[in-house]
Formats: C-alpha cells, sequence, structure tokens
C-alpha cells in the first residue's frame, strides 16, 4: 500500500471516503470517565483587562459564555 493511500481499517469513522466530515452513531457506546487539562497565556491590553474584569465588554461577560461553550 503506497503512504497516500487510506487503509479503510484504520481510517478514522468520522470521515468519508472523500475526506469530510460525517455525523456516526454513538449510542451504543459506553460511558466512560474522562478529563482534560489545558493551560494558556493570553496577551492583551491593560484595558481590555480590565473590562473583562468590569464585565463592561460590548458583547457582555465573555468569559461564562466561554465556560457555557466548554
Amino acid at each position: 500500500m503506497r503512504r497516500n493511500e487510506v487503509d479503510r481499517e484504520a481510517a478514522f469513522s468520522h470521515i468519508d471516503e472523500k475526506g469530510a466530515a460525517r455525523m456516526v452513531d454513538v449510542g451504543e457506546k459506553p460511558v466512560t470517565a474522562r478529563l482534560a487539562r489545558a493551560a494558556a497565556r493570553v496577551r492583551m491590553a491593560p484595558e481590555t483587562m480590565r473590562l473583562l474584569e468590569e464585565q463592561a465588554l460590548p458583547k457582555g461577560d465573555v468569559l461564562s459564555v466561554a465556560r457555557v461553550a466548554g
């Protein structure tokens, strides 16, 4: 098998033969506990930080929205 050929048994279940994303039924999968951790550094102007802390940005409380979004 050449490198650029897709091994169908090892292919991703969420990608079709054309490389497009597709939905798959995961209803029969067992429930598993998972944990993910992430860290980041965000650089911003002091004024932006102040607006974040005061929830005074034009879009409102963006940090709460980010938490809900996951």
